[in-house]
């Protein structure tokens, strides 16, 4: 938990709460922020452990997702569009743009 905590903090550290993104699930949470520096980043995570939701981001460009551990993933998205998994532990993904659109597969 210390280190899901240290990750949140440090990659959300001077961000704003933007929006919430809503699919109707209860145990789906994605929350959209606004990072200081202008980069928009969304958390995610399943609120069931073993439970875990295909998600596609619009992105213009490549983005960082990054795990519970810290450990970082850069995603190209193929047409303009990344395929990510919300799942128990909680993930960020960086480098998104204000109109960034979340879609569940």
């Amino acid at each position: 938990m210390q280190t899901e905590c240290r990750v949140a903090s440090l990659n959300l550290d001077g961000a704003s709460f933007v929006s919430k993104f809503d699919f109707g699930d209860r145990d789906l949470t994605i929350y959209l922020f606004r990072h200081r520096n202008g980069d928009y980043v969304l958390n995610v995570w399943t609120g069931v452990n073993g439970k875990v939701v295909p998600l596609r981001v619009q992105a213009e460009k490549a983005i960082t997702v990054i795990n519970h551990k810290g450990e970082t993933q850069t995603v190209v998205p193929p047409n303009g569009q990344a395929k990510i998994i919300a799942d128990f532990c909680p993930k960020l993904v960086r480098n998104l743009s204000s109109n960034v659109q979340v879609l569940r597969d």
